[in-house]
């Protein structure tokens, strides 16, 4: 069983769509912060928790960029008047260094590598015993995409990714919109895959700059 599946985690984002030709007043945005809710579905089970991200661009083909989420779950019940509880939590951080291939005014080709981390948290406790568990690990990711303004409203951003972690690989597809409500203001709906029975859906807001 792959790294990220092991873990109960994921991240990132493909595949592929075209993109107009007409010249827009703004191009594929590679400058920006943001924040965002995760849904995380491990097997039909939903956990939730948040993200945050960030490019900037060093020239007109060098960027860099980050973007990290942690999810989270927990629960607890009483048997027989006895306490038992239990809590999940997981943590995934990339930061890259990526290159445009090829840019126009309205469609942009990507790459992207760096470095990769994971931890993970499991605690649960009964009356006759308490568990606590952390675990991190360090490895590489690399990833190729497009971005496209469809309009100066609507972008759209697509992706795949490759992690590796100790050895132990998952490669995670998706694909992502946003609508720009202002030239400097962003909200955007991306999906996740990673397998079969592991994939996550974010809504996100972003500042442009």
């Amino acid at each position: 069983m792959k790294r990220l599946t092991k873990n109960t985690c994921a991240l990132a984002i493909a595949l592929a769509l075209g993109a107009p030709a007409a010249a827009l007043a703004n191009g594929p945005s590679f400058d920006h912060v943001g924040v965002g809710y995760v849904n995380f579905d491990f097997d039909g089970e939903s956990i939730n928790g948040y993200s945050v991200d960030f490019e900037k661009s060093l020239t007109n083909n060098f960027f860099i960029g980050a973007d990290y989420f942690r999810v989270q779950d927990s629960s607890a019940a009483s048997i027989g008047g006895e306490n038992f509880s239990s809590r999940v939590r997981l943590g995934l951080l990339n930061a890259n260094v990526g290159y445009k291939f090829y840019n126009t005014d309205t469609f942009t080709i990507y790459g992207a590598a760096g470095f990769t981390s994971i931890d993970t948290n499991v605690r649960i406790t009964t009356p006759d015993f308490s568990i606590n568990e952390s675990d991190s690990d360090t490895g590489w990711n690399a990833q190729l995409g497009f971005r496209t303004r469809l309009t100066d409203s609507i972008e759209l951003d697509a992706y795949v990714r490759h992690i590796d972690i100790d050895g132990e690989d998952d490669q995670l597809l998706g694909i992502s919109g946003r609508f720009y409500v202002t030239p400097q203001l962003s909200l955007g709906l991306g999906y996740t895959r990673i397998d079969s029975d592991l994939d996550y859906v974010s809504l996100t807001a972003r500042f442009h700059f």
